[in-house]
């Protein structure tokens, strides 16, 4: 349940224009998330204009 919340919360933070590592960094400390949990939330948490860009390209 908080890797849910944590992955929600990153993409908020995400949206609002935050560096992904700083943003990834304060919500696996907050969760505290271990290495695996960190690794998934960086590589598949993204922003929505994130998203929306790469599906457009593809």
């Amino acid at each position: 349940m908080s890797l849910e919340m944590a992955a929600e919360d990153l993409r908020y933070l995400l949206n609002r224009g935050y560096r992904k590592r700083v943003a990834l960094n304060f919500v696996a400390n907050h969760y505290l998330l271990g290495r695996e949990e960190r690794n998934y939330l960086a590589r598949c948490v993204f922003s929505d204009e994130t998203v929306a860009r790469r599906r457009s390209a593809g």
